[in-house]
């Protein structure tokens, strides 16, 4: 259920699977009953207990987990979104989002894992560039720019980064968004990325040309203070630290968003349309 909680999931099961399943059926002696069945081979995880989990939403209401409520919330509502999109505009829009995703990762110079014959629509499994913390590229994507991607877990961990394009992040603007930022941090790692920030138009005649001379301007008159007729109000103590000896302001820089241009290259490369 792409975009939904994490943990709930719609299944249905054919009748045959059905048969298997409760052929192992074996009620827990703690809440055994009466006629319950017990089997001489049941299912030895509780985990993957589907027997259990029949009876948990069947009549019986067996108990196997205490369930969340938040997360059932979660899950519909996220099936009344699908519903109000419709079921094929939904992989429609993740089949284009994710699309774009992998051409503008290629445009930047990264090789794709895997197969991409094979790949699903709301997620790419990228290779980290070599130099490159992965882990480390991640917290400043997060810190400086507020996205979030994700990493890989036992021999491809610190090799991989995985990077969701499902639900809500299916759009336009969080695809190129994270590209140009993932181009901005790979540079910043010292990374030879052909990205969008390097394009620009091509120098032009006009450019190139000797700027004529400009009359000279008088000099205008400076206009006089006004005198301060209002009274300041007390400086409290953050006054106190932007003038305390060696504060230094935050960087404005830190935080920019992308520029028009390096997301339009971007949006250019990885073939999505205009909004």
């Amino acid at each position: 259920m792409p975009g939904g909680p994490s943990g709930s999931a719609p299944v249905t099961f054919s009748e045959r699977a059905v048969e298997v399943i409760t052929a192992r059926k074996s009620v827990e002696a703690g809440i055994r009953s009466e006629g319950d069945e017990v089997s001489a081979h049941p299912i030895r995880s509780n985990y993957f207990d589907l027997a259990m989990i029949f009876d948990y939403w069947g009549p019986q209401r067996l108990n196997h987990h205490t369930e969340a409520t938040s997360m059932l919330y979660g899950a519909r509502e996220c099936a009344r979104l699908i519903v109000d999109e419709g079921v094929d505009q939904v992989v429609a829009r993740h089949a284009l989002h994710g699309g774009a995703m992998l051409r503008g990762l290629e445009g930047l110079g990264l090789t794709i894992f895997g197969d991409t014959a094979h790949k699903m629509n709301n997620v790419t499994a990228v290779m980290i560039p070599d130099g490159i913390d992965g882990d480390a590229a991640r917290g400043a994507m997060l810190n400086d720019f507020g996205i979030e991607i994700g990493t890989s877990f036992g021999p491809l961990h610190g090799k991989v980064w995985r990077i969701g394009t499902m639900g809500y992040n299916a759009r336009r603007d969080t695809v190129l968004t994270t590209l140009a930022a993932l181009e901005a941090v790979l540079r910043r790692g010292g990374v030879s990325v052909t990205g969008g920030g390097e394009w620009a138009p091509p120098t032009t005649s006009m450019q190139t040309r000797t700027p004529r001379q400009q009359p000279r301007q008088q000099p205008q008159p400076q206009p006089q203070p006004r005198p301060q007729t209002r009274t300041s109000r007390p400086k409290g103590p953050a006054h106190e630290r932007r003038q305390a000896p060696g504060h230094r302001p935050p960087d404005p820089r830190a935080l920019r968003r992308p520029r028009r241009r390096v997301i339009e290259r971007h949006r250019h490369r990885a073939r999505l349309p205009l909004a």
